[in-house]
């Protein structure tokens, strides 16, 4: 029997459990395997907990990861989006572990900066405001006899806020008390407890929410000398209309009120500071009524693609076989589409915002794409990316890498005793059924090496500047060459050249793993360091922002070899051979769509009550036991 903590229902009550050795050392079932002697190993409590431990430190190290790409860039993170993982799928061991992205609605705006300054890592799921109540007194509003739902409150116990404020620098004796050495408790609504009668009926409830603030506008309050915290207690941190002030994406709060369709919550049961799921129809049927657009409506596109430059995207769309007229999108939708036919698909086509690179971006991209959209099964990642040659695989400038399986490759941590990093990145594999169509393109002995000759030059007739620089423009230079930044071009740069095998003209197209992240690689003893410990291709920025989705192909062109000598000149046409193949996968596959239906079920499927976006944010992780 499992031996209780000495005063259940605590804080500090599972702890107390988990750290028993007792209950550490019950068996839990035997498995398969047997030991020395012959008998099956014993799977006990101690196992499960070690299990579920690492899979969390991975969530941690990555949370600290994000942590550091928003210093770096501020405004990639607005307050509304919230990262976090499946609650549900860490507890029942699925693997991979998908990176989620939920939305926080305003009122829960307030405590997003203080969770990012301490890391803190999200774990989606319901009914968690049920671990936390409030002691019974008499005086007790009815209102908070449970913690109130949509409300996207943050509840901490008094004991771990005591720990987080001891941690971050924080001092509960200052004036106003400091949660962090850059916000503090709001001192205004410390004191306020409006009380009311204590009835269900009341229009006015006890105010018991406390709100966050920034220290610099933050002024002293004479009222206040010094707060302390029972470790008994708990504190709820939310919006408050006492204060009158509201928090929006970006920036200091301001004056004002919560949005009128955000305070109409109060009759939604899901729970606390949970919303409601965006599984349900996002776009009123009203808003196609009289509308003739070539009889074509959202659910008639089931795939996307996804650019991250306009040239890429430029090269898709002069391939389009039709182009079609815009549709209604969702009001939170910020993407500007491209409509079109290919061959007999009908697609969806969107670039990234003009100066936004990187998988944060693409993620919000393939999100909103999701939201108005809601029939897409399949995502196309096409551009540009940097190649890595090698003795096995002789790539050059304007072929075509199509993934097998897309890694992170910035994703990692370092090692103590040397100071290194070590990669914690996973391959992100595509659908079982998209594998098998590149395996059966692959295979075909048909396709030749000019394969896609006939699509660059239709794009090449539109636009003149995406033909191929020529082979004599192709050059690589050895790994300790540097070019002269100064140089615009490589044209005075000296040395001698990695020579090349002979080989037929034109585009070749390799199949393999690709690295993807946020960092752009300009070195060559980088390039080779990763590619030979990756075994991948080329490296790109976008595909493991869309990866997770689980049906994404990434196809890349390459129009550099990753290192110092990288520059622009092979941009349009590396563009255009990655769209040339685009279409000559769709055109050779006749039955994306049912092959993917099966898999859309159960890669899409609800999280929690959140209101999420399961197209999995930015730096999708994948997680597997080491």
């Amino acid at each position: 029997m499992f031996k209780e903590a000495d005063i259940p229902y605590t804080v500090s009550a599972a702890r107390e459990v988990l750290r028993n050795p007792a209950n550490l050392d019950m068996e839990l079932y035997k498995e398969d395997e047997q030991d020395e002697s012959g008998a099956r190993i014993k799977f006990r409590v101690r196992d499960r907990v070690n299990e579920l431990f690492e899979v969390l430190e991975k969530a941690i190290d990555y949370q600290r990861m994000i942590a550091d790409n928003r210093k770096e860039e501020p405004k990639s993170a607005p307050r509304k989006d919230l990262e976090g993982w499946n609650f549900k799928d860490i507890a029942t061991d699925k693997d991979p572990v998908y990176l989620r992205l939920a939305k926080v609605k305003t009122a829960g705006k307030g405590w997003v900066d203080f969770t990012r300054a301490i890391e803190a890592v999200f774990l989606f799921g319901g009914d968690f405001g049920n671990l936390m109540n409030p002691i019974p007194e008499n005086s007790t509003c009815s209102h908070w006899e449970t913690l109130p739902p949509n409300k996207y409150y943050l509840a901490a116990s008094a004991k771990d806020l005591n720990d987080i404020i001891d941690s971050m620098g924080g001092n509960l004796k200052a004036n106003p008390p400091r949660l962090t050495d850059s916000l503090v408790w709001h001192s205004v609504n410390m004191t306020s407890n409006i009380r009311c009668d204590g009835s269900t009926h009341a229009e006015t409830h006890c105010e018991r929410a406390q709100a966050i603030w920034p220290l610099r506008i933050s002024q002293p309050s004479p009222k206040i000398t010094t707060l302390s915290l029972e470790d008994g207690g708990a504190v709820v941190f939310g919006h408050s209309e006492s204060i009158g002030w509201i928090w929006n994406d970006f920036g200091d709060p301001e004056k004002g009120k919560l949005p009128f369709d955000e305070e109409s919550d109060d009759d939604n049961s899901a729970d606390s500071g949970i919303g409601s799921s965006l599984r349900s129809p996002t776009i009123p049927e009203s808003q196609y009524a009289g509308q003739n657009i070539h009889s074509l409506r959202h659910e008639h596109y089931k795939i996307a693609i996804i650019c991250a430059l306009p040239k890429e995207l430029m090269a898709i769309r002069a391939l389009f076989d039709e182009t079609h007229q815009d549709l209604p999108q969702h009001e939170s939708d910020t993407n500007t589409y491209a409509l079109g036919r290919l061959g007999i698909y009908n697609v969806v086509a969107a670039c990234l915002p003009c100066g936004d690179y990187g998988t944060n971006a693409a993620s919000k991209v393939a999100s909103d794409i999701e939201k108005s959209f809601r029939a897409v099964k399949w995502y196309f990642v096409v551009g540009i990316g940097g190649g890595i040659p090698s003795d096995e695989h002789d790539i050059r400038l304007g072929d075509v890498v199509v993934s097998t399986g897309v890694i992170q490759h910035d994703m990692g941590k370092v090692m103590q005793k040397d100071s290194k990093i070590r990669s914690t990145g996973f391959p992100q594999r595509p659908a079982r059924s998209l594998l098998t169509a590149l395996s059966s393109v692959q295979s075909d002995p048909s396709v030749t090496h000019d394969a896609l000759e006939a699509h660059i030059q239709r794009i090449v007739s539109l636009r003149p500047e995406y033909q191929s620089p020529g082979e004599d423009r192709d050059r690589l230079f050895p790994v300790n060459s540097k070019h002269n930044y100064r140089q615009k071009t490589c044209e005075n740069c000296k040395g001698p050249h990695v020579p090349k095998k002979p080989r037929p003209p034109g585009p070749h197209i390799h199949y393999g793993l690709i690295a993807s992240g946020n960092q752009v690689i300009k070195d060559a003893a980088t390039r080779d360091r990763i590619g030979a410990g990756m075994n991948v291709l080329c490296f790109e920025m976008e595909g493991a922002g869309v990866m997770a989705t689980g049906n994404c192909l990434v196809i890349r062109g390459i129009c550099d070899y990753a290192d110092s000598h990288k520059n622009d000149e092979w941009h349009k046409y590396a563009a255009a051979a990655a769209a040339a193949y685009t279409k000559f996968f769709l055109l050779r596959i006749r039955n994306l769509d049912m092959q993917t239906r099966d898999v859309v079920q159960i890669q899409k499927r609800s999280v929690s009550n959140l209101e999420e976006e399961e197209v999995y944010l930015g730096k999708r992780a994948r997680y597997h036991h080491e």
